[in-house]
């Protein structure tokens, strides 16, 4: 049975149906899984700190872990659900991050090479799950800002890879590598968001302020009342 089927029609003579499509979907490798997607040069790298590796996370290390990349599964699920198609946003933990991307603070220089080399491992896993269920699966992709141009590059491959959900800015920004990021990314690209549950920092800030007030909405609230400044990149 299908998702179509399983949900009453509706509207003049019953010959419509709704089509339910989920916004807010999150998916990811199981955590050796993202080896074959890494650069070869990191594989050592990868597996020495996979072995040493807790995940925080008890529900990424239950049974039911695998609805994060079990493609079958996931299909049949969801059309149990009635959704016959979702936008997918990471879940899993990237090689070489301490926790899920979503909640990870920015990388400093040194970290950097190892964690942009986990990003794109991920978004290179999500192009193929996409194409496991084509038209079915929008993804949304990761970059960091770190290195403005390396961003660039990553979204054209990410377009052309046909991720389809948007980019996913990180939690953390810097105003200035914002702004050149945005001027510099093609239009093709698709949404550009921010998790709500990030926690990031304004630059600029006057002073320092509590985690809950450098949340995306709330920052944008307090830059109204207060006059400070908030990344231009949208929330």
């Amino acid at each position: 049975m299908s998702a179509t089927d399983s949900l009453d029609p509706v509207g003049p003579g019953g010959a419509d149906r709704y089509t339910v499509i989920s916004a807010d979907c999150h998916a990811g490798a199981d955590l050796l899984d993202y080896r074959p997607y890494l650069e070869q040069r990191y594989h050592d790298e990868f597996d020495a700190w996979a072995a040493t590796y807790v995940n925080p996370y008890e529900d990424l290390v239950a049974d039911t872990a695998d609805r994060n990349w079990n493609s079958a599964r996931r299909i049949a699920e969801l059309e149990q659900d009635g959704i016959v198609a979702e936008v997918v946003f990471p879940n899993t933990i990237p090689p070489f991050f301490p926790s899920g991307s979503l909640m990870a603070p920015a990388p400093t220089a040194e970290e950097f090479r190892r964690r942009w080399a986990g990003l794109r491992a991920h978004n290179r896993w999500l192009a193929d799950f996409c194409s496991a269920a084509p038209g079915r699966r929008a993804g949304v992709f990761q970059i960091l800002l770190n290195d403005v141009q390396e961003a660039v590059q990553e979204i054209r491959w990410a377009v052309a890879a046909g991720l389809r959900g948007g980019l996913l800015l990180p939690g953390t920004l810097r105003v200035p590598d914002c702004r050149s990021c945005t001027r510099r990314r093609t239009t093709r690209s698709g949404p550009c968001a921010r998790n709500s549950a990030s926690p990031s920092t304004t630059t600029r800030a006057r002073r320092p302020r509590p985690w809950a007030t450098n949340r995306p909405p709330a920052r944008c609230t307090w830059s109204r009342r207060h006059g400070s400044p908030t990344a231009p990149c949208g929330t």
